[in-house]
């Protein structure tokens, strides 16, 4: 970024000794810059930037992928709202965001929780849901779910006790349920999801691993919010989440844990829908990891699988008209982060298969109790 920075300014000073100005698109060298439109606006304008540490942040790229960001005004093109979401570092502390397919996304409709920045194409075209909005300068938080929103839910369950946190996990837990996907799969692609008003639920026995409390008119709500809140807590933490420990056997001595790009063994169609699975991951050319569970694909974002997403993600590539060479081995300073992180995100889609499990043997409208 001060590489980038040093460029642009250069050649906005270049642009302004320019008599008569030129037009921009015959005048941006493309060699070193990728000139959006906006940057050309820029540029034509005179204006000038600045490098600033401050201005590092992690943004959320892809499904449990980070990646650095320098968060500017005049470098980012088309910022849109993101930067009233988390516009501080205090923010990521205290918000969370809910991240949906957007509308007319030729996907499968997914979700997924967010503390940090999320990227616009997270797993294709996103939109974003928080708790609190901010002013730019991270001042005037504001609380995201009405106070008419708040009490349509109180007077509606009876129940006083209803926070505005019971709701957001609450949706959260049902935009998971398998029926209120497949019921809604066509609308999902064309409008926003609806929430609706989750019925009681007369028994209370569902499941044992993830058990949540349910009781009289209120009970369809709180199975939905504490299995919403369970499954925020796996996405949100997925990195000090339990390790899947899969067999590591070293096929040549000296073991290296650099990744270059992970190779899926044998895929085969799964069982129980229509994606592949494999069982064995060749991590690089000393080592391949076996053992993989099939049933940690049925956790899906979008065409991928979670696991997909981290195979795909955590590979060395160059850019090849600046140069610049993402390695994903530079994230950690420990040289096993990326094989652990395969196992802890294994965790996180076997666990989170069994919540959503659960969450399809609750009835998500009056109608779906028969």
């Amino acid at each position: 970024m001060r590489k980038f920075v040093e460029n642009y300014n250069a050649e906005v000073d270049r642009y302004s000794r320019q008599n008569p100005k030129p037009e921009v698109d015959n005048f941006v060298n493309y060699d070193l810059i990728k000139w959006s439109s906006t940057l050309k606006q820029h540029l034509a304008r005179i204006r000038y930037t600045n490098f600033h540490a401050a201005k590092l942040r992690f943004a959320f790229w892809r499904p449990f992928v980070k990646k650095w960001l320098y968060l500017d005004h005049l470098l980012i093109d088309r910022m849109l709202l993101q930067h009233r979401l988390f516009p501080d570092e205090r923010a990521e502390a205290e918000n969370r965001e809910i991240c949906i397919s957007s509308v007319g996304v030729n996907r499968p409709f997914h979700i997924l929780l967010s503390y940090i920045l999320p990227d616009f194409h997270l797993t294709g075209d996103t939109q974003c849901f928080p708790f609190y909005t901010y002013d730019a300068d991270g001042s005037n938080r504001r609380e995201n779910i009405t106070d008419y929103a708040l009490a349509r839910f109180r007077a509606h369950y009876s129940d006083p006790a209803i926070s505005k946190w019971d709701i957001f996990y609450y949706v959260y837990g049902l935009l998971h349920h398998p029926g209120y996907r497949e019921r809604y799969a066509l609308d999902l692609k064309r409008n926003l999801p609806r929430i609706p008003f989750a019925p009681p639920r007369a028994n209370d026995a569902v499941g044992a691993t993830h058990r949540v409390a349910r009781d009289g008119q209120t009970g369809g709500f709180h199975a939905f919010s504490q299995a919403g809140a369970q499954l925020a807590e796996l996405h949100l933490n997925y990195e000090s989440a339990d390790r899947c420990e899969l067999d590591w056997q070293s096929t040549r001595k000296p073991v290296s844990y650099r990744v270059e790009k992970m190779l899926p063994k044998g895929k085969v169609d799964s069982s129980e829908d229509n994606y592949k699975v494999y069982s064995t991951l060749k991590y690089n050319d000393t080592l391949t990891l076996h053992g993989i569970p099939e049933r940690a694909f049925a956790y899906r974002l979008g065409n991928r699988s979670a696991l997909d997403w981290i195979v795909d993600q955590y590979r060395v590539k160059t850019d090849k008209r600046s140069g610049i060479t993402h390695d994903p081995n530079g994230y950690s300073d420990d040289e096993q982060y990326i094989l652990k992180l395969i196992e802890r995100v294994i965790t996180v889609s076997l666990r989170t298969v069994d919540i959503v499990e659960e969450l399809s043997e609750l009835p998500f409208r009056p109608e779906s109790t028969d």
